[in-house]
């Protein structure tokens, strides 16, 4: 009898030293000292105790949702976390199975991943610090890869998406460059043609200075309204997290826009009370961007139209359609970058500034509409945006 209760107590013991070896492990990365002191005490109150062991199981219990409450805590956390033993996988949260597609608890991990770099960085046991790997989970991601050493010669490994960050890392140097470029070319042209006319030669002939001066015009203009589209841009985005308050009635918005123009456009107002939220001055820009789009690139003498209409679902949708030749589909899901052209020559001849449907972008973006670009080649665009409505309220 005596040797079964011995047993008994043996095994409890093992049991509990498991767990506590487990919390451990966990207790490199979260501290979780209690849980090993309530461990000890465990192991010490069998010991002094060996005629019973149903109190000891409650706190079992307990270790062992100590140690679920840990893994919890760790498959919260989005990011991928590995801790490491020597180069074998001690546990991994729920993000990096996700990551890696398998189950790698007690693994090599130079065996357990297909990717070579980082394998060979996890299997370097003596690696702690920072390192970036490229090309995990897809061509375009970037990591960065955090190796803390812990306590009990423990590895930490913490992955983070860096992916948005070098994206718009990128973005930015490419629109600086090519800020540079468009504002470099029309400055060019006008410093060449203003030392043109300070020859007395050329500039003295009175047709040549009136065609020199209409080009420098034209430049400026091009400049002007290159700057002015840059600031715009500039505005939008630093008002981009500043959610619209005012209830605006866009179908008497769209009627005074159409008005200011000289141009004739068809408008097609399904009903004039189409409320929504939003700026009035950012939806007059972005409605004069999207004329002004089709008027440039539609076929000439063809109609723009602008439709106004109260969709099923309540929402209301813009849309404005041009008559031009069309838009391969390959080149729609860039029309909004920053000084994106389908055909550069053809923008600059038009006027164009590259920037007129990122402004649009940006625009519907911070009062939450659906942007939508669809074309086919020889028939035109549309382009539409779909608004919530709004309540009625005090109308701009």
């Amino acid at each position: 009898m005596k040797f079964d209760e011995s047993a008994r107590i043996a095994t409890a013991t093992a049991i509990i030293l498991a767990l506590a070896f487990i919390v451990a492990q966990a207790s490199a990365v979260f501290s979780a000292l209690a849980v090993l002191a309530g461990g000890a005490v465990l192991v010490a109150l069998l010991y002094r105790n060996s005629q019973a062991i149903t109190p000891i199981q409650p706190q079992i219990s307990q270790a062992s949702d100590q140690f679920d409450r840990l893994q919890t805590i760790l498959d919260a956390v989005t990011d991928p976390l590995i801790l490491l033993s020597e180069a074998r996988v001690v546990h991994g949260n729920r993000a990096a199975h996700e990551l890696f597609g398998v189950q790698f608890e007690r693994q090599d991990i130079r065996l357990a991943i297909r990717h070579p770099s980082l394998a060979a960085l996890l299997g370097d046991t003596q690696a702690t610090g920072i390192e970036e790997i490229s090309g995990l989970g897809g061509s375009a991601r970037i990591w960065e890869v955090r190796i803390e050493a812990t306590r009990d010669n423990l590895r930490l490994i913490h992955m983070v998406d860096r992916s948005a960050r070098h994206a718009a890392e990128r973005a930015r140097v490419d629109f600086v460059a090519n800020a540079s470029h468009e504002l470099r070319t029309p400055l060019a042209n006008i410093s060449g043609y203003v030392e043109t006319l300070t020859d007395d030669e050329v500039g003295g002939d009175a047709s040549t200075r009136t065609r020199f001066l209409s080009i420098i015009a034209s430049e400026t203009k091009r400049l002007s309204a290159l700057v002015e589209d840059l600031m715009s841009l500039s505005r939008i985005e630093a008002d981009k997290n500043l959610e619209p308050r005012d209830t605006i009635n866009l179908g008497q918005l769209i009627a005074r826009v159409i008005g200011e123009r000289r141009e004739s456009i068809l408008m097609n107002v399904e009903n004039t009370e189409c409320l929504i939220t939003g700026d009035a001055a950012q939806l007059s820009q972005l409605t004069h961007n999207l004329i002004d789009n089709a008027i440039k690139y539609g076929k000439p003498g063809g109609d723009v139209t602008v439709t106004l209409a109260r969709l099923q679902n309540d929402q209301i949708c813009l849309s404005v359609a041009d008559q031009g030749i069309g838009i391969p589909s390959e080149h729609i899901p860039r029309l909004t970058e920053r000084f994106y052209r389908v055909d550069a020559g053809r923008s600059h001849s038009a006027g164009g500034t590259g920037l007129g449907l990122s402004i649009v972008k940006h625009i519907a973006e911070r009062h939450r509409a659906n942007l939508d670009i669809k074309s086919v080649i020889g028939e035109g665009t549309t382009v539409s945006l779909t608004f919530a409505s709004a309540t009625p309220d005090v109308v701009i």
